[in-house]
C-alpha cells in the first residue's frame, strides 16, 4: 500500500502543479515544486490511515448481526427476527429483536437494503455488502 499513497500523492501534486499553471500561466514554474509534493503527501496519508481502518476493524456484534440479516434479507421473503434467530449462531440468537431493529435501521440507512414489512419487522436487501 505504500506505494500506492506515493503514487497518490504525486498525482494529487501533479494537480496542485497544474492549478498553479493554470492561475499563474506564464509566471509558474516548469517543474512540480517540493512544497507541493510535501502538502499533497500530508493530504493523502491521514486519507490512507482513515481508509485502513475503516476497512481493518474487528467484528463487533452488531456488524456481525447485520451481516448475517444482509445475507438472510436476499430471499424472497426477506428477513424477520424470527428467521435470522433460526438461521444464526448461538451469539446471533442471544441479542434479540431490539438489536435485530437496530441492525436492520442501520442497514437502511446505509442503502443495503429496504423495510418490506413493518409488522413484523422484515429487511429485504437491495444490493450485495463489501466482505
Amino acid at each position: 500500500m505504500p506505494m500506492k499513497d506515493t503514487a497518490h500523492a504525486f498525482g494529487l501534486a501533479g494537480a496542485l502543479h497544474l492549478a498553479q499553471a493554470l492561475e499563474l500561466r506564464d509566471a509558474a514554474p516548469e517543474r512540480i515544486s517540493y512544497s507541493q509534493v510535501e502538502l499533497a503527501t500530508q493530504r493523502v496519508d491521514p486519507s490512507h490511515v482513515e481508509t485502513a481502518q475503516l476497512h481493518d476493524r474487528p467484528e463487533t456484534d452488531s456488524w456481525l448481526l447485520m451481516r448475517h440479516i444482509h445475507e438472510q434479507g436476499f430471499r424472497d421473503d426477506g428477513c424477520t427476527w424470527q428467521w435470522a434467530k433460526q438461521q444464526g449462531t448461538r451469539s446471533i440468537r442471544t441479542m434479540g429483536s431490539k438489536m435485530f431493529a437496530e441492525a436492520v435501521q442501520e442497514l437502511v440507512t446505509l442503502g443495503y437494503g429496504t423495510v418490506k414489512l413493518e409488522k413484523p419487522l422484515t429487511y429485504r436487501s437491495l444490493k450485495e455488502m463489501a466482505k
